[in-house]
This record gives C-alpha cells, sequence and structure tokens, in this order.
C-alpha cells in the first residue's frame, strides 16, 4: 500500500512533464481511492485533517473558491473547475503528508520519476527546438508546456529534484540523475524564461547553502555577498541601458507598467475581497493585452484582497518555519528550497494558485506536504 501511494504520487508529480492535462482527473480520482480504500490510512489521515498548517492552506483555499461568489462574469464550467482543482489540491496535500509519515520511500519515488519524466521532456524539446526553430526562438514543451515559460519554470524545479536524486542514490541512478540535471539545464537556457531562470539559481544557491551546513555568521555573509551581486545587476540595469539590454534583450517584459496598472485596478475599490479567483483581469500595456497581474502575491491581493494575500504569506512563512525545524533531512531540504524558489519566481510570474498540476504545485503544495508530514512523523516518534 505504501509503495502503491508514492508511486501515484510520484506520477502525478511527474506527468506534468509528458502527459496531457486530462489525466490529471483520472490520477485525482485514483488517489482520492486509495486513502479511502485502505483503512491503515484512516488514523494518519485524521491526524493531518486536524493539523492546524493544513487547516489554515484549507481556510485559503475555500476562501478562494468562495470568491466566486462576487466573480463578476461566472460561468457554471469555471465555478465546477476551479472547485474541482481545489479538492485535487486538498486531496494531494494530504496525501503526500500520509505518505511521507509512513515511508521515506516517497520522496525517493518522486525524485525518480520527476527525473526521469523531466529528462524526457527536456530532450523531446531540444530536439524539436533545433529540427524547428520557433521564431521567437524561445524553446517550448509537449501538451500542457507548450509556452516558454511554463516549461521554463517546470525545468527550474526539475533541476531540484534532479539534485536530490542524486544525493540520494547511488550507481546508475547517479548517472541518471547528473544527465538529467545537465540536459534540463540545456533546455531551461533555451526557453529565455528570466522567472525560470531566477527561481533555478536561487533554488541551487539555497540547496548548497543547506547542504553546507554553515554557522550563522558564514551564513549572513554568503546572504550579504549575494545581496551585493543583485545590487550590481540592478545597477547594471539602471545606468547601463546598453549593457542590459544585451543581458536581458526583451527589457523588463513590461513587468513594472502591468504591476502599476493592476495595483492601481486594485486599489479603486478591490483592496478588501479582490475582484474574484474566476476574473480574467487584463490590462493593456504597448499595444499589447496582458491578461494576469505576473506576480503572484500581487494575484492574491487582486483575487481575494487583502485576507488572500495575509492567509498566502502566512501558509508560506508556516511552511518554511516547520521545514527549517527538520533541517538535515533531504525531504525537508528538498520542500525548503522548492519553497525559496517558488517565491523568487513568484516575484516576476503568478497568476493562480487553485491550478493544474504546474509550477505552483511544486513550489507551494509539495512543501506543505512535506512540512505537515515531518511535523505528524515527529510527533508520532516522540510520542512512541
Amino acid at each position: 500500500m505504501n509503495e502503491k501511494l508514492a508511486w501515484l504520487l510520484a506520477v502525478i508529480l511527474g506527468g506534468v512533464f509528458l502527459l496531457p492535462m486530462a489525466f490529471d482527473v483520472l490520477l485525482g480520482i485514483a488517489l482520492l481511492a486509495v486513502l479511502i480504500q485502505y483503512s491503515e490510512l484512516h488514523a494518519p489521515v485524521l491526524r493531518v485533517l486536524k493539523d492546524p498548517l493544513y487547516l489554515c492552506a484549507l481556510a485559503l483555499l475555500l476562501y478562494l473558491s468562495a470568491s466566486v461568489l462576487w466573480s463578476a462574469n461566472i460561468s457554471p464550467k469555471g465555478v465546477a473547475q476551479l472547485w474541482l482543482r481545489m479538492l485535487f489540491v486538498m486531496v494531494f496535500v494530504l496525501g503526500l503528508a500520509v505518505a511521507h509519515q509512513r515511508t521515506s520511500i516517497t520522496l525517493l519515488r518522486a525524485c525518480q520519476v520527476v527525473a526521469i519524466a523531466a529528462l524526457l521532456c527536456a530532450l523531446l524539446s531540444l530536439i524539436l527546438f533545433y529540427m524547428y526553430p520557433p521564431a521567437d526562438s524561445r524553446l517550448e514543451g509537449p501538451f500542457r508546456l507548450e509556452n516558454p515559460g511554463r516549461i521554463g519554470r517546470m525545468l527550474a524545479v526539475a533541476l531540484l529534484f534532479a539534485i536530490t536524486l542524486f544525493q540520494l542514490e547511488r550507481g546508475r541512478w547517479r548517472w541518471l540523475a547528473a544527465l538529467s540535471f545537465v540536459v534540463c539545464s540545456m533546455a531551461l537556457i533555451n526557453t529565455g524564461t528570466r522567472s525560470a531562470w531566477l527561481a533555478a539559481v536561487f533554488g541551487i544557491f539555497c540547496w548548497l547553502l543547506v547542504s553546507w551546513h554553515p554557522k550563522l555568521n558564514k551564513a549572513v555573509a554568503v546572504a550579504g555577498v549575494g545581496s551585493v551581486l543583485l545590487a550590481l545587476l540592478l545597477y547594471v540595469m539602471t545606468y547601463h541601458p546598453e549593457l542590459s539590454a544585451q543581458l536581458f534583450p526583451r527589457g523588463d517584459s513590461f513587468r513594472m507598467s502591468i504591476w502599476q496598472a493592476n495595483l492601481r485596478d486594485i486599489l479603486d475599490g478591490h483592496v478588501w475581497f479582490g475582484w474574484g479567483q474566476l476574473v480574467e483581469h487584463r490590462v493593456e500595456m504597448g499595444g499589447y493585452l496582458f491578461r494576469g497581474t505576473h506576480n503572484m502575491f500581487l494575484a492574491m491581493l487582486a483575487a481575494g484582497g487583502l485576507p488572500a494575500l495575509v492567509m498566502f504569506c502566512v501558509v508560506l512563512g508556516w511552511t518554511g518555519l516547520r521545514l527549517v525545524r527538520h533541517a538535515g533531512g533531504a525531504a525537508a531540504t528538498l520542500g525548503l528550497v522548492l519553497l525559496i524558489a517558488g517565491v523568487a519566481g513568484f516575484l516576476f510570474n503568478g497568476d493562480r494558485i487553485i491550478d493544474k498540476v504546474n509550477f505552483v504545485w511544486f513550489v507551494v503544495w509539495v512543501p506543505l506536504g512535506f512540512a505537515i508530514g515531518l511535523s505528524q512523523q515527529s510527533t508520532l516518534d516522540d510520542s512512541n
């Protein structure tokens, strides 16, 4: 049973790289059936359902789902899709937390499946990229990843799974993890997605820092050096436009203008409760029409107002604190670096957290599941 649950969770995560979106429904139903069918899972399920962190995340999901009540121009199809995805997220976090508190094989299977699926996806995308070069010279992926931004962000998190697999395994699996890391890195660079580059760099940097186990003064020194390098980059972008144009040929992709326009619309009567999760808000910039805020924190404020933003930040911070308490373990390390990579990526991208299996699942719901599972496991160990 433990092996079956671990494989099912791994396939849900790995399937995003190779399977059409329609398979998500089937996998979600299968996961729910496993949690209901096996009586030995009922006790750990109840423990997770009583966990305050899970309840906090559940409150956020329910609040955003309830925002359909004040969303303009809603449709029955949109409401049904939102609530089904919300249920899938709840069941996935529940399943991951239950599986990890029962056996550590869950992490290993997830890393194995994601590394293989991402490797195959990256190879296929690179072959098509060089055989049929796109007009914008940016690599795209198969099925739901047929967008440079989507596949870029997914490859960024795949690198972290490959590193973890390299750490956990020996022999052939280590070679496969290394190959997956190299090929996914090549594909990631060719996507031209800067938010994905930022997420990958922050994730890898934090993984190295956590694995190094430095003393506080050394950690502060490293963080200071990183801040100086970031300040130098901002200086180059601000005061050397020619060099900035070479490093970032697409400029800021209207990010500043998009944020300002959306924030202006939010402040115009939508601060407290937002305009609802289902509203497709668009702003026009430079002759282009942009959907979404391109910043997850701003998206939370837009969708559900201050309550949604506060709950979202609480869930992220609380998850991070729990993972830090268990620092040193592979699951806690992976969950923490995924969370950090997600926060970095969310600064320049993000639309909604209740969505199909995608980047948000890897950087919010996977760390949350590991954090709850580790806490439950620690509580059981203490009681025993």
